[in-house]
């Protein structure tokens, strides 16, 4: 089974993602992203929307720790954690529907939510975030 190993600093959990719009996986770009096991589905800032030339396909609402509703687009995209593996590169991810932050966060670009992380096996333990599939 592939494993992902990545350090826990500072309490929390940042690895790199590979994101693409929906119909051309091929044009994937890679962003710094928040693991974020609180969050039930995952979120891109507009940098990510930008560099993936994203077009919006609809818009959701989504209530944030503030507890007031926020709505934004939404974006069919394709979404990646590289997984690898010595002599057999694994990617892990498909496609996706996340929603655009409506702020643009410091030091990450995409906020990894359950939609993804409910997909694979995570341990945190010893100070590694532990992610099999």
């Amino acid at each position: 089974m592939p494993t992902f190993s990545h350090p826990v600093r500072n309490n929390t959990i940042h690895i790199g993602v590979s994101v693409a719009v929906a119909d051309a996986p091929a044009s994937a770009h890679r962003f710094d992203a928040l693991v974020d096991t609180g969050a039930q589905g995952t979120m891109v800032s507009d940098r990510v929307v930008a560099r993936t030339n994203a077009r919006p396909v609809g818009r959701s609402a989504y209530l944030p720790a503030s507890g007031i509703p926020v709505a934004t687009n939404l974006y069919a995209v394709h979404m990646w954690i590289p997984v690898d593996i010595p002599d057999d590169p694994y990617n892990f991810g498909g496609p996706l529907a996340v929603r655009e932050l409506s702020y643009q966060p410091e030091g990450y670009d995409v906020i990894l939510g359950m939609d993804m992380l409910c997909r694979c096996h995570i341990t945190m333990h010893g100070g590694r975030f532990v992610m099999s599939v």
